[in-house]
């Protein structure tokens, strides 16, 4: 049971091991939905990612981008706040996607 403990908390990102247990479920919920059927979706599809990410791995992103033809992938010098650390490249990058 310690071994499982202390395999959860290397394995689990900060922010899920914060999560309530219901949010817990609901998390990993969205999270399979999304990855089960992402080469399913038929629309344009954004990544915005941290190359130092150690929370959601960069592999992850470029898995997700080979299931889905319609991906743009874009990494960033950052780690799994990407989106706040570097906030105006990546409000440029979501307008710049948006009106293309």
């Amino acid at each position: 049971n310690n071994n499982y403990k202390f395999l959860f908390k290397t394995i689990a990102s900060k922010d899920y091991i914060t999560l309530s247990t219901t949010n817990k479920i609901t998390f990993k919920n969205v999270v399979n939905l999304a990855t089960n059927n992402i080469s399913k979706f038929n629309c344009p599809m954004f990544l915005f990612w941290g190359k130092t990410d150690t929370e959601t791995k960069p592999w992850i992103a470029k898995k997700l981008k080979k299931l889905n033809k319609n991906c743009e992938l874009k990494f960033v010098n950052s780690d799994h706040f990407a989106y706040l650390e570097r906030d105006a490249e990546f409000n440029n990058s979501v307008v710049r996607f948006l009106c293309s």
